[in-house]
């Protein structure tokens, strides 16, 4: 960013130079302004490549979608269990109804509209806690992902870093390509998280 404001002002200052009636710097300034721009244009902006496709692969990548399938389950099997005992009331209103058994079937009727509101309630919180918990768990392995793209652009000398996929062209021949140093810097990264958070926590003087 202090190169780019940098050339800006380079370029505003040799403006007013060359549209001031009586200029106030030396041809020697003005030149070394030039010089200065001229460099800076010249710079190239180092890109890196990063695959999403691929990065898909990585081991936290796969141990999200583990995690959110476990989220899933045990959401879905809270509101599962009240569907099974809803099944079962209405399997004995059924029954009653055959055996004419009238007071049966009208204590049976309430139970089965109690229990209905009741799983409409539990689908609902099951779906708030669903996205709430998962999004917590992207967003975390999100944070560590961007942190092993920071490290590998780093570490490369990069300045910018793109997705692969909202890449038109890309040079085979070229070195842009940093999606494998991502990956593994993303393990190394999550390793690290699952070993500071499987470590004993220090006993609480008391």
């Amino acid at each position: 960013m202090k190169k780019f404001l940098s050339l800006a002002l380079l370029t505003t200052a040799i403006t007013t130079v060359s549209l001031a009636e009586a200029p106030k710097v030396s041809m020697d300034e003005v030149g070394s302004l030039k010089m200065q721009v001229e460099k800076l244009a010249k710079q190239q902006v180092k890109i890196g490549i990063v695959s999403a496709t691929d990065v898909a692969g990585a081991e936290e990548s796969r141990a999200l979608q583990k995690a959110i399938m476990e989220l899933r389950s045990k959401y879905e099997g809270a509101v599962m269990k009240i569907d099974q005992e809803l099944q079962g009331l209405v399997g004995q209103a059924q029954s009653a109804a055959q055996a004419k058994l009238k007071s049966k079937v009208e204590d049976l009727q309430e139970k089965i509209t109690q229990k209905q509101q009741e799983r409409d309630l539990a689908a609902k919180n099951a779906e708030r806690g669903m996205q709430r918990d998962a999004q917590k768990l992207v967003q975390e392995s999100q944070e560590r992902f961007l942190e092993a793209v920071e490290k590998v652009a780093q570490r490369r000398g990069l300045d910018i870093v793109m997705q692969r996929e909202t890449v038109l062209y890309v040079n085979p021949a070229s070195e842009s390509d940093i999606t494998k140093e991502v990956i593994t810097e993303w393990d190394l990264v999550y390793k690290a998280h699952q070993a500071a958070k499987a470590a004993p926590k220090p006993a609480v003087k008391k």
